[in-house]
């Protein structure tokens, strides 16, 4: 049995061994630091500064995927403030999640608040901008998903991906409609196609179907304040 436990033990190990972990702070944080401190414990004594990123995807560049679902990927913790600045590469979210990543809201999640769209100009009634892009194996806790948009066509107006979202608020999302049903129907004013566990969703809405979670799974969650139709719909 010992040597059972051992070699569990040194399983773990191995599957972690080559996470990292990194830090953003969208008030303290500097895009030229290298993201590897938090602000308290940064170094300024050393090139580049030892410390936190400013920008979202900027901090989320510095993580690598993984290959397999039992592997820990690196984790990226986030510190309080509003993120609203940076876009993903695809121009449709604020940052997109590599698998296996792990995004950790540091403090009180009502002040770590990741916006999406009709924040800062970026968003039209012709595009799609969603808080986050959160890819499989991927873990987002305690923080607040707000002032997500996708326009008609898309899904997920808040987010979107097969990740997993623990202890977050989603709030003030919206999937607009642009036909009576299929792929045109507004799909999931908050979430689509994600887990969503002790999860608090609030004034999302959508002209389609799924106010707050389409296609997805919730577990533990609270819905307050749907908007056009039903909280969820094709959801466990």
């Amino acid at each position: 049995m010992k040597k059972l436990m051992v070699a569990a033990a040194v399983a773990l190990l191995v599957a972690g061994a080559f996470a990292d972990t990194f830090y953003v702070d969208a008030v303290n944080g500097h895009d030229d630091w290298n993201g590897e401190a938090d602000y308290e414990h940064r170094d300024e004594s050393v090139t580049p500064v030892k410390g936190p990123k400013r920008t979202l995807q900027t901090a989320v560049d510095l993580m690598t995927a993984t290959t397999k679902a039992d592997q820990t990927g690196d984790t990226l913790y986030i510190a309080e403030g509003d993120y609203t600045n940076g876009m993903n590469s695809a121009g449709t979210a604020r940052a997109t999640l590599p698998k296996g990543g792990q995004l950790v809201g540091v403090g009180d999640r009502d002040c770590i608040r990741i916006f999406g769209g009709a924040t800062n100009g970026e968003w039209t009634a012709e595009s799609t901008f969603r808080c986050l892009s959160v890819s499989s194996w991927s873990v987002v806790r305690n923080m607040t998903l707000c002032n997500g948009r996708a326009t008609a066509g898309d899904a997920g107006g808040g987010c979107t991906g097969a990740g997993t979202y623990l202890d977050c608020v989603f709030t003030n999302n919206y999937c607009a409609k642009g036909g009576s049903s299929g792929s045109n129907a507004g799909r999931g004013g908050a979430l689509y196609d994600g887990t969503a566990i002790r999860c608090l969703f609030v004034r999302n809405n959508t002209e389609g179907y799924g106010a707050s979670v389409y296609n997805g799974k919730a577990f533990n969650c609270v819905f307050k304040g749907a908007g056009g139709s039903s909280d969820t719909m094709n959801t466990m």
